[in-house]
Formats: structure tokens, C-alpha cells, sequence
């Protein structure tokens, strides 16, 4: 009888790990979602949460600039230099 290499013995070992690993977050997700479902709807029916109001952007307190963003370079221009 031929031997297998030790290698490949691992590798089958990683493979079923990462495929055990793979369903069981898919399973997580599923059965996680329909608790957070249910305890949005029982908080918000107590009505002790506040309201999410928006906030318009002229209204944000401090100093708003105009800078072109388009690389790592122009963010390091940005940023306080000193």
C-alpha cells in the first residue's frame, strides 16, 4: 500500500476545515438575522428610543475646506502639517 504524503494529508485537513468554517458562517448569518429582526421590532415599539434625525452638512460645526481627493498624496496635502 503507497503512503500519502504528508502534505497532501494537510491540505485535505486546511480544505475541510475552511468548508466546515465557510458553512457554519452562513449559518451563523442566517439564524443571526432573525434575532436582530425581532429585537428591532421589540425596541422600537417601547418607544424609548429617540429619533434618528438627519443633520444637513452646512449645519456640522468647524472649518469645512474644498480639497481634490483623489490619491494618498493629495490626503497627506490635507492633513496639518508640523
Amino acid at each position: 500500500m503507497k503512503q500519502k504524503d504528508p502534505a497532501t494529508k494537510n491540505q485535505r485537513y486546511l480544505a475541510v476545515f475552511l468548508a466546515l468554517t465557510m458553512l457554519l458562517s452562513a449559518g451563523a448569518i442566517f439564524f443571526s438575522g432573525n434575532l436582530n429582526k425581532d429585537k428591532s421590532d421589540n425596541a422600537s415599539s417601547s418607544g424609548n428610543i429617540e429619533e434618528n434625525n438627519t443633520i444637513a452638512f452646512s449645519q456640522i460645526p468647524g472649518r469645512q475646506v474644498h480639497h481634490e481627493f483623489n490619491s494618498i498624496a493629495d490626503g497627506l496635502n490635507m492633513s496639518l502639517k508640523g
